[in-house]
């Protein structure tokens, strides 16, 4: 169900769209009793221009978010609800993740997101390069995952001549010159819907 947009910004409303797409919720039913329920949307409350290290870009990102108390049972009454979003656009296009929703800013969010194995790369002066939701993280030749021509999800690895190639048909083809193992960025998921690159 759809309901409207609030006077929202153009920017959060694309964003809302987007996450639909994906099957996202964008609101939460509020109220005190069943019969008097009143949708309560979400709403940009933090920007940031950052530094994409993955990609040398700067780039926007939003978050989107909202509080509320959903109304669950007569026994049970309202407890508090909170749904959070990154927000962004790339070469694939807009993009939405969900993060926990007690998330408050763009910082918290990308560092929520950013597994932990990707930190530590970084810390280590790897190299680490993204492709949406996969981060190419650089490791000894004993343990590099190019030769296996992984499926993963809609990215693919491919050889290409003597080399290799992470493609997806939303983002650059990205070459892996270096012997890398392949790590997800995190999201949440929950049975109400998924937002996921």
């Amino acid at each position: 169900m759809t309901f409207g947009y609030d006077g929202r910004s153009p920017g959060t409303r694309r964003y809302i769209k987007e996450i639909e797409h994906q099957g996202g919720e964008t609101h939460i039913l509020v109220g005190d009793r069943a019969s008097k329920l009143e949708p309560s949307y979400l709403r940009s409350i933090d920007r940031e221009r950052v530094r994409d290290h993955d990609m040398g870009t700067r780039t926007r990102l939003t978050l989107l978010a909202v509080t509320g108390y959903r109304f669950y049972s007569r026994k049970h009454g309202s407890r508090q609800a909170n749904l959070a979003y990154l927000c962004g656009h790339d070469g694939g296009g807009r993009w939405a993740v969900r993060v926990p929703g007690t998330t408050r800013t763009v910082q918290d969010a990308l560092r929520w997101l950013t597994p932990a194995r990707v930190h530590d790369a970084r810390h280590a002066n790897k190299q680490v390069l993204r492709q949406g939701s996969i981060f190419v993280v650089e490791t000894s030749a004993q343990y590099d995952m190019r030769p296996l021509l992984l499926r993963l999800g809609a990215h693919n690895v491919e050889q290409a001549g003597t080399g290799y190639l992470l493609t997806h048909s939303e983002h650059n083809v990205l070459p892996l010159q270096f012997p890398c193992r392949f790590v997800w960025q995190k999201s949440l998921t929950t049975n109400r819907g998924t937002a996921n690159d």
